[in-house]
C-alpha cells in the first residue's frame, strides 16, 4: 500500500507491468474513485510529447534544431532573432516563466497571436544560449512551430504522430476523451480551477494521459522503435548543465544535473535517471525512466498537497527490483 496517495502511480519494465496502485477520489464533487484508468493533467510532462514531435519534424526535414525561431514565428522582435529551435528546447533561450508576463491569463482562452505578441512584450533574461532558466512559454512557442512545420494544429499532430502511432488509448491533448474519467484537481481535498489547456498552454503542460501510457510513452521512446537512435541521442544528451540542485524537493533521492530535450538527465538513489515533473493548478506529475533498468516509474496525482517525491521513494523498491 503506498501511503499518501491521491491518485495513481505504475512501475513497469519495459511494457511489463511491475506495480500499479490507485487511491483517493478522482472527484470529490461525484465521488468518483481514482483508477488505474483515470486521466490526469500530466502538466510540464507534456514537455516530452513537445520535445518528441519537434524531433519527428527534424527527421522529416521540416525543421531543425538550429533554426531561428523567426523562421516559423512572425514578427518576432529584433531581441529574439537569434533564439534557436534548440534553445526553446533546453531552456537557455532567455525567454521568460509564466511569471514574467503577468498579462497572460493561464485560466482564459487566448488566440496565439494574441499569445505571441504578450509573451514578446517583457524583455529576455538572458542573451540565447547563455544561461538556463525554465521557460514553459519557452514549450509555448515550440508548439506554434509545429503547427507552422506541420501545416495542422498541435493537437492534431501528437494525435497523428505520437498518441495513435504509440496505441496512447488514454492520451489526449487539450481536454480529456469524452470516454475516460477524469480527475479533477484539488488542493486539500476542495476542487480548485484549471488552467485552460487547449490554448493557454500548449505545448508547456496541456496533456492528459494515465500512468500506464506514461510507461507506454518510455518504453517505446527508448526502445527504438519510435525515434531514431538520432534523435533520441539528441533528447537525451547534456545539452545545458543546471545551476545547482533543480529539484531540491527530491531531497538524496533525485538530483538533475543537466537537462536534454523535454528530459532533466541526473540520478536517480545514485542509478542514472532521465525524468520530468509537472505542477498543474490541482495536479503534479513526475515521469522517470531508468536507463540501465529498462524501468519506468509514472506518478499522477489530482491533490496539491501530495508530496511526489515521498511517493517515488515508496516506489523505489519495486523499479530496483529489490524487496520491500
Amino acid at each position: 500500500m503506498i501511503e499518501g496517495l491521491h491518485g495513481a502511480v505504475t512501475v513497469a519494465r519495459g511494457n511489463s507491468c511491475v506495480l500499479q496502485e490507485s487511491a483517493g477520489m478522482a472527484d470529490t464533487r461525484i465521488g468518483a474513485a481514482c483508477t488505474p484508468r483515470t486521466a490526469f493533467q500530466i502538466a510540464s510532462v507534456s514537455k516530452q510529447f513537445a520535445a518528441a514531435a519537434i524531433l519527428l519534424l527534424s527527421e522529416k526535414g521540416s525543421l531543425y534544431p538550429d533554426d531561428p525561431i523567426g523562421n516559423w514565428l512572425t514578427r518576432c522582435r529584433r531581441e529574439w532573432q537569434q533564439i534557436t529551435i534548440h534553445n526553446l528546447l533546453t531552456h537557455t533561450s532567455g525567454v521568460g516563466h509564466w511569471d514574467d508576463f503577468p498579462d497572460l491569463d493561464l485560466y482564459s482562452p487566448i488566440a496565439p497571436a494574441k499569445q505571441l505578441s504578450i509573451l514578446q512584450r517583457a524583455p529576455l533574461r538572458s542573451l540565447p544560449g547563455r544561461a538556463w532558466r525554465y521557460s514553459s512559454p519557452g514549450y509555448v512557442l515550440l508548439a506554434r512551430i509545429v503547427e507552422q512545420a506541420s501545416g495542422q494544429s498541435y493537437a492534431s499532430f501528437l494525435t497523428n504522430y505520437i498518441i495513435e502511432p504509440l496505441n496512447l488509448h488514454s492520451t489526449s491533448v487539450g481536454e480529456p476523451r469524452a470516454e475516460h474519467l477524469a480527475a479533477c484537481g484539488h488542493d486539500n481535498g476542495a476542487a480548485v480551477s484549471s488552467f485552460d489547456l487547449r490554448t493557454a498552454c500548449t505545448g508547456a503542460g496541456d496533456i492528459w494521459s494515465t500512468t500506464e501510457d506514461l510507461a507506454r510513452f518510455n518504453a517505446t521512446l527508448c526502445a527504438g522503435s519510435f525515434l531514431t537512435s538520432k534523435a533520441r541521442q539528441a533528447m537525451f544528451t547534456a545539452h545545458a548543465l543546471l545551476p545547482g540542485l533543480t529539484i531540491p524537493e527530491g531531497g538524496h533521492l533525485l538530483g538533475a544535473a543537466s537537462y536534454g530535450y523535454g528530459w532533466y538527465i541526473g540520478t536517480l538513489a545514485g542509478h542514472p535517471a532521465y525524468f520530468h515533473p509537472g505542477d498543474n493548478p490541482g495536479y503534479q506529475a513526475l515521469n522517470v525512466w531508468l536507463p540501465q533498468q529498462g524501468t519506468s516509474i509514472a506518478i499522477l496525482v489530482n491533490e496539491q498537497s501530495d508530496n511526489v517525491y515521498q511517493l517515488l521513494e515508496q516506489l523505489l523498491p519495486s523499479a530496483l527490483g529489490r524487496r520491500h
